[in-house]
């Protein structure tokens, strides 16, 4: 039975320069369809703020969008350094000759 687990995750997990592959691939497009969709949610929620100040949930809808914008220096600072070193492959290792 050991045999049978060990072989059965050791053909379905992806290793890690597939995975590194993959995050390559989609990476570019993600960054540019988050980044599109935060500055919309950000925009959209203070401005509905400023265009009703009074409203009944007023303050939760400029909550959200700054609590959107607070994202961008963690974003820049903590994660973009790491997916840019994935990019770069950096984190990829070579295959051991036999």
């Amino acid at each position: 039975m050991k045999l049978f687990i060990s072989r059965f995750f050791s053909i379905n997990l992806p290793n890690g320069n597939s995975m590194i592959d993959n995050f390559q691939q989609t990476f570019p497009r993600a960054k540019a369809y988050c980044g599109a969709l935060a500055i919309l949610c950000a925009a959209s929620s203070v401005g509905q703020y400023f265009i009703d100040p009074t409203g009944a949930n007023a303050a939760v809808i400029l909550g959200a969008g700054l609590g959107v914008l607070s994202l961008w220096p963690w974003t820049l600072v903590g994660i973009m350094p790491i997916n840019y070193q994935l990019m770069d492959g950096e984190g990829k290792s070579e295959p051991e000759a036999s």
